[in-house]
């Protein structure tokens, strides 16, 4: 096990030398394997030191601005009417267009669809519905590949 646990090391710690010493335009941080492999702690690391807001112009999943600091997901997401999440807030190979999913609607559109389910999945369903949420997940986990 200790074997492993260094081996997870090293593969990060060239990962890091290698997030480093690329260009940042050459750094996408919708690459699959970047998570694939648990190695997108460095390259995301990197963006939110060296390029916070940072415009992707050549992705796996085309053009997009990555927002890597909290502070300025914050204002961007308080300022619906300059920034905007549509058409998806996901990175996919469908077209998800067309499809009206209220988490990747900007205001006020996403706040009418919110009250709608808000009732039921506040704290006090979610809690009437514990042990069915609890049971469903222990059941998908459990089915998971090894490795």
């Amino acid at each position: 096990m200790a074997n492993a646990a260094a081996e997870d090391l090293s593969r990060l710690d060239r990962e890091r030398d290698l997030a480093f010493s690329l260009p940042l335009e050459d750094i996408d941080p919708t690459d699959r394997r970047l998570y694939q492999d648990n190695v997108h702690f460095p390259y995301l690391e990197r963006l939110r030191t060296e390029a916070p807001i940072y415009f992707h112009e050549h992705s796996y999943a085309g053009p997009f601005w990555s927002i890597t600091r909290y502070a300025d997901i914050r204002k961007i997401d308080a300022n619906h009417q300059l920034f905007s999440s549509e058409p998806s807030v996901t990175f996919v190979d469908e077209d998800y267009s067309s499809n009206n999913n209220f988490i990747s609607m900007d205001q006020p559109r996403h706040d009418e669809q919110r009250k709608v389910v808000a009732p039921v999945t506040g704290p006090s369903n979610l809690a009437v519905l514990e042990s069915v949420i609890r049971e469903r997940a222990i059941r998908i986990i459990e089915q998971l590949p090894d490795g």
